[in-house]
C-alpha cells in the first residue's frame, strides 16, 4: 500500500519533531527527510504551524482510538471506566514514545494556541470531559473549573506514561499501574 505524499510529511514531521524538537526543525527538512519538494510540503501544509496543528490533531485522533470501546460502556460507575482509561492511555504511550514526545512538545509549544489544544481536547477526547463532568455531577469528582481538571489530568497522564517509557521493566506490574491510577483517580476526588 503506498502512503501518501501528505502521509510522508506527517510521519518524517513526527520523527524530526520529536528527535530534534518542534523550533530546531526546519520545513526544508522535513521535506528532504520525507522525500518531497519543499513546495508539496506546503501545498498540503501553508506553513509549519498548520503542520503542527494537524500532526497533533492526528496524534489526538489516534489516541481517541484507544477509548471507542469504552464509549459504549453502559456503566453509572466511574471508577472502573476512568481505570480502563487510564490503562489504555497508559498502554498507546508506552506503544507510540514517538508520538507521546511529539504530543508533550506540541502541548508547550508557542505554535499551538491554548484554544486549538482546548478544541483538541473536546473534539478528539471528548469521552474524558464526559467522564470529569459526570463525576463532578454525581459529586464524586470535586468540583474545580473543568479547563483546569482536564489539564491536571493531562500532566498526570504525560508524567506516567514517561514513567513507564523510561522504565520498561514495570510496564505490566500492577502495583505500579494500581498506583498510577490511584494517584490520578484521588486528584479528581473532593477533599474529605
Amino acid at each position: 500500500m503506498k502512503i501518501s505524499k501528505k502521509q510522508q510529511i506527517l510521519d518524517s514531521a513526527l520523527s524530526l519533531f520529536s528527535t530534534k524538537g518542534i523550533d530546531a526543525t526546519s520545513t526544508a527538512s522535513i521535506a528532504k527527510a520525507a522525500q518531497v519538494a519543499t513546495g508539496t510540503l506546503f501545498h498540503h501544509f501553508p506553513n509549519k504551524q498548520r503542520l503542527v496543528h494537524q500532526l497533533y490533531l492526528a496524534i489526538k485522533h489516534d489516541l481517541s482510538l484507544q477509548f471507542t470501546p469504552l464509549q459504549t460502556q453502559d456503566t453509572n460507575e466511574l471508577e472502573p471506566l476512568a481505570k480502563s482509561l487510564w490503562n489504555n492511555a497508559l498502554d498507546w504511550a508506552i506503544q507510540y514514545p514517538q508520538k507521546l514526545k511529539f504530543f508533550q512538545l506540541a502541548s508547550v509549544s508557542q505554535l499551538l494556541s491554548v484554544q486549538e489544544q482546548a478544541d483538541a481536547m473536546a473534539q478528539e477526547l471528548g469521552v474524558i470531559m464526559q467522564l470529569i463532568t459526570k463525576g463532578q455531577q454525581s459529586g464524586d469528582f470535586a468540583p474545580h473549573p473543568i479547563e483546569l481538571v482536564a489539564l491536571n489530568c493531562q500532566a498526570q497522564y504525560l508524567s506516567a506514561s514517561n514513567f513507564y517509557i523510561d522504565n520498561p521493566a514495570l510496564t505490566n506490574d500492577q502495583h505500579y499501574r494500581d498506583a498510577s491510577f490511584c494517584m490520578f483517580w484521588n486528584a479528581l476526588r473532593p477533599l474529605s
